[in-house]
C-alpha cells in the first residue's frame, strides 16, 4: 500500500440552459488507506428513510459533476495466505484477499447523487475474484454468490463482509456476475477473472442515492472510500491485478 499512488484531480461542469460552463480545476486532498475504514453495516439504521428523503430532496436541487482521477499501480504480490483474515490455501475456495482502499473528499459535505466509474485503457485483469466498494456497499462483485446474504435487512445493498465470505466455495465457469440496481437499469461492464478488458460501471442514480443514504455520517459525508478487493484460493497469481486509471464521475448538489 506504500506504493500506491493517486492522482486525484476535482473538475466541475456546470450545465445551465443547456450551455455548458466550465470551471478551473479543484484538487481534492486523498490518502492512500492501510485498510478499508468502513465497517459492514449489518443492521437497518433507525433513520434511514428520513435521510432517504433529505437524500432525495438534495439530489432535486440543481447539479454539478465532479471527477475524481485515480491511479492504481500494479499490484505484483500474491494473497498473504494465512496472514490476518486470510486462510491458508485451498483449491475453488474464497481463501484470501487483498485490499486497495482510496480516500477521496468531496466538498461541503456534499450528498453524491450519481456514480459513473470508467477505465481510461482496457488493460484491466485480475485473479480470481473482484469486489468493487464504495463506503463498503458492494457495487459490484465477479463472484455473485452470496449478495443475498450480505444485503442489510430492509434493503437491497450489499455490504463487504469478510467473515461470510471467507471459505465460500465458487466456480471460475461460472459467468454470472452481479452489479447493483441491473435490475432497474444498471450497466456493468469488468472483464471475466483472468481475462483483459475494460472497466466500465454506471449505477442508477436512485440507487447510488440510496447507497449514500445507508452510509451517510458525519464523517462518510465527507470522506468516501472506494475500494478495490481482489480475492484468491490457492494459485501463484491470486490476489494480484494489473495498473488501472480510473475516473470516478460524481454529481453533487451545486455548491453556492
Amino acid at each position: 500500500m506504500r506504493n500506491l499512488i493517486l492522482l486525484v484531480l476535482l473538475s466541475t461542469l456546470i450545465s445551465c440552459g443547456g450551455d455548458d460552463q466550465f470551471f478551473p480545476a479543484q484538487d481534492l486532498e486523498a490518502t492512500p488507506l492501510p485498510t478499508n475504514p468502513v465497517a459492514p453495516i449489518k443492521e437497518r439504521p433507525e433513520n434511514l428513510e428520513v435521510v432517504e428523503e433529505e437524500v432525495i430532496y438534495d439530489c432535486s436541487s440543481e447539479l454539478e459533476e465532479v471527477v475524481v482521477d485515480v491511479s492504481i499501480p500494479e499490484s505484483t504480490n500474491v494473497c498473504e495466505w494465512g496472514i490476518g483474515e486470510n486462510l491458508s490455501k485451498k483449491n475453488s475456495f474464497t481463501r484470501a484477499k487483498k485490499e486497495t482502499p482510496i480516500g477521496f473528499t468531496l466538498p461541503d459535505n456534499a450528498t453524491i447523487c450519481s456514480l459513473e466509474i470508467t477505465s481510461e485503457r482496457d488493460v484491466f485483469k485480475y485473479d480470481d475474484h473482484l469486489y468493487l466498494t464504495l463506503n463498503n456497499s458492494i457495487i459490484f462483485s465477479s463472484f455473485p454468490d452470496h449478495m443475498t446474504d450480505l444485503m442489510v435487512p430492509g434493503t437491497d445493498i450489499p455490504q463487504f463482509d469478510w467473515e461470510l465470505l471467507v471459505n465460500q466455495k465458487f466456480d471460475n465457469s461460472d459467468k454470472n456476475r452481479f452489479c447493483l440496481g441491473s435490475e432497474v437499469g444498471s450497466t456493468c461492464i469488468v472483464p471475466q477473472t483472468q481475462r483483459t478488458g475494460e472497466m466500465r460501471i454506471h449505477i442508477v442514480d436512485e440507487v447510488v442515492q440510496n447507497v449514500f443514504a445507508l452510509g451517510a455520517n458525519d464523517e462518510q459525508k465527507q470522506t468516501h472510500v472506494l475500494n478495490l478487493i481482489i480475492s484468491g484460493d490457492n494459485d501463484g497469481s491470486d490476489c494480484k491485478h494489473s495498473a488501472m486509471d480510473l475516473k470516478v464521475r460524481m454529481k453533487i448538489p451545486k455548491i453556492p
